[in-house]
């Protein structure tokens, strides 16, 4: 990534030094053959006259004021915001090698440096990251379902399964019938083996009554990187009454998944 980085950098630099290089050419042009000006520069090594002269000092003053302005503006910001700034820029790198990372319209994404990954929920959605650290974060729906004032949420366990030797099938299915230990009163619904962007992967649905007697639906899907290195648990759960007009929202940001 340090790489690419400082490839861009240098890049941005050539075009920023080029554009500065003409404009100071196009205006010692227009002073010194319609003009009728004159200029000297001079240090321990060069003498200019003319129109050379000018150009240099056209160039240098060009310069200055660029990279002058830049610095003030980044001088200008708290701290706060120039690692907000930073955060920005390192996730942009990130989502630019995700592959066909594309945020949707009134979609924001989410985009992990650390895990490598990246999705999309609806702007309307907060996004709130966990303090542990495998329990990576949760968007939540701001307006509650009508009927039991639950809000629809969409959250993201990640498990490090680079040591484990067990293939991805059996992964799955452990991870499958410990949800079922964990929820209360779990009905399950529907299983299915599919892909998510080529990826082999398993989703299901299971109904369940939580502590607070509300009927809910968790709609999961398990999905391991190509490398194998991370598993990622999307889960995302509704009211059972609401299941059916928020499927096809669970799945439109399931498609914007990139692991």
């Amino acid at each position: 990534m340090n790489n690419t980085i400082q490839s861009k950098t240098w890049k941005i630099s050539i075009c920023i030094t080029a554009a500065l290089f003409i404009l100071s050419l196009i205006a010692a042009y227009i002073l010194f053959n319609f003009l009728d000006s004159s200029a000297t520069f001079e240090n321990k090594t060069v003498n200019l006259g003319g129109a050379a002269a000018g150009f240099v000092i056209i160039f240098w003053l060009l310069r200055n004021t660029f990279f002058k302005i830049d610095t003030n503006n980044l001088a200008g910001q708290s701290k706060d915001e120039q690692i907000h700034q930073l955060e920005l820029k390192i996730k942009d790198l990130v989502a630019a090698k995700l592959d066909n990372f594309i945020v949707p319209e009134n979609y924001t994404a989410e985009i992990s440096n650390e895990f490598k990954f990246g999705f999309c929920y609806p702007k309307d959605w907060n996004f709130n990251k966990f303090p542990q650290q495998t329990f990576y974060g949760a968007a939540i729906d701001s307006a509650p379902d009508t009927e039991q004032a639950f809000h629809r949420n969409i959250n993201i366990v990640i498990s490090d399964i680079s040591h484990v030797e067990e293939d991805l099938t059996s992964l799955y299915d452990n991870g499958y019938n410990s949800l079922l230990a964990f929820l209360p009163n779990p009905t399950p619904i529907s299983i299915e083996d599919c892909l998510l962007n080529g990826l082999p992967a398993k989703k299901y649905r299971v109904n369940y009554v939580n502590n607070e007697g509300l009927a809910l639906t968790l709609y999961q899907i398990l999905i391991a990187d190509k490398n194998k290195t991370n598993l990622y648990a999307i889960s995302f759960t509704v009211s059972q009454a609401n299941f059916e007009n928020s499927k096809s929202l669970f799945d439109n940001m399931l498609s914007t998944l990139r692991v």
